[in-house]
C-alpha cells in the first residue's frame, strides 16, 4: 500500500467533496483516485 497526501484549497476541496456527498477528506482522496483510475488506466 501507498499513502499520499497533499495540499488543496478549502473552497476547491469543499466543492469536489459536496458534488461526491461527502466531507470526508479520505474519502474525498479515494474517490477522486478511483475515478482518475477508472477512466486513464483501466480502459
Amino acid at each position: 500500500m501507498t499513502h499520499f497526501q497533499f495540499d488543496v484549497p478549502t473552497e476547491r476541496f469543499n466543492e469536489v467533496g459536496q458534488k461526491l456527498g461527502t466531507s470526508v477528506v479520505a474519502d474525498v482522496g479515494r474517490r477522486v483516485f478511483d475515478y482518475y483510475y477508472d477512466r486513464e488506466i483501466e480502459d
